[in-house]
């Protein structure tokens, strides 16, 4: 049977016109302020198909927030409940939506299964939001990875590489693919799909497929063996052992603030070392949210004190790395006053000019 949504497509092919470049892609909206609605707005203009996931409690928070539109034209004042607020009207467009209780084992059961049919999840939670709903990354991960495991091991099994390593788009196209069936296939943890990852690592012919199999088990308890063993492969190539400590940095892991500490007294790490720098502190800062705010303020701590240290030989890259203190504002309260502390202790520390400026900056009025 054809769909209708291909029928148009097809009729729109006909007729010399193109379709949207997103018409066929599923979209599922959770996020409430500023860049996420405009983001899926502009998404749902290309094509896609949106839809916006509101609290059955108030629904989306500028339904009603003035100024309205209503039959009676511009207002600030609600006049009857047929005005709505402009805001609303703007970045609604082109979109549907559900209200969705996602405190609720309903409301996460019904969000999961359209999590399984869609292409694209876009949300802006503070920090912590999605744990404690149990929505998060490695949860929908392995929700996904179970679901449609067959699918999925298919694509993967029939993107496998025929010859040798060529950099052409479709090539490289399809290791992207196969990686990413990859990271959802041994996310969800299931044996077989755990030593498929050690395998794919193991056959790897080139280095984007090692790294991208590095990275995937990194985030594993039994990734001390593959790190172990690329170490001893690529430890005398500086470029290459980079990306060894990136991979470990950005691992989202209970332990991944006391993994990278170790990883500052690792006899190929110097923090005189600006690559080797970025490599490990800079991953771990802008590239590991979930241990960057950890909630016991272990991962504020370790950047404040190791930009403290390289501040004093290097002022621009501590600056630079202080920067990801930038959005600590947008972080629940708990964070924040971590966030804050780490700030208020560089403030008060002897810095240079560079470090100094980005902190109080960073820090405001407070």
């Amino acid at each position: 049977m054809v769909s209708e949504e291909r029928l148009s497509n097809a009729s729109s092919v006909a007729e010399g016109k193109k379709p949207p470049i997103l018409r066929g892609v599923r979209v599922l909206d959770l996020s409430r302020f500023l860049s996420g609605p405009q983001a899926t707005l502009f998404l749902a203009g290309m094509g896609a198909e949106v839809i916006k996931i509101d609290e059955p409690r108030g629904g989306d928070p500028t339904f009603t927030a003035p100024p309205y539109f209503g039959p009676h034209g511009v207002a600030l004042d609600r006049r009857s409940s047929e005005d709505l607020g402009i805001a609303y009207l703007k970045r609604a467009r082109g979109k549907k939506s559900i209200s969705l209780d996602l405190k609720s084992a309903e409301g996460r059961e019904v969000f999961l299964k359209l999590v399984r049919e869609a292409d694209v999840l876009v949300e802006n939670f503070k920090v912590g939001v999605t744990a404690r709903l149990n929505i998060e990354y490695e949860t929908l991960r392995a929700t996904i990875g179970r679901k449609i495991k067959a699918t999925l091991a298919e694509i993967y099994d029939g993107s496998a590489a025929n010859g040798p390593f060529s950099p052409d788009a479709e090539s490289a196209g399809k290791r992207a693919l196969r990686s990413a069936i990859l990271d959802l296939l041994v996310g969800a943890g299931e044996p077989a799909e755990i030593e498929r990852g050690l395998r794919h690592y193991r056959e790897a012919s080139n280095m984007t497929d090692a790294i991208a199999a590095l990275s995937i088990v990194s985030h594993l308890h039994m990734r001390d063996e593959v790190l172990d063993d690329f170490y001893a492969r690529w430890q005398d190539e500086p470029l290459v052992l980079d990306k060894w400590f990136a991979v470990q940095a950005r691992a989202t892991r209970p332990d991944s603030v006391e993994t990278v500490q170790a990883l500052l007294s690792h006899p190929k790490f110097s923090l005189k070392n600006p690559n080797r720098v970025r490599a490990l502190i800079g991953s771990f800062a802008n590239g590991n949210p979930t241990g960057f705010n950890r909630a016991d303020g272990a991962g504020y701590e370790f950047l404040a004190s190791s930009a403290l240290q390289i501040d004093r030989f290097n002022p621009h890259m501590a600056a630079r790395l202080l920067g990801a203190f930038e959005s600590w504002r947008t972080l629940e309260p708990r964070r924040q006053a971590l966030a804050k502390s780490s700030l208020r202790q560089l403030a008060s520390s002897q810095l240079s000019t560079d470090s100094y400026e980005i902190v109080t900056k960073t820090l405001g009025a407070d």
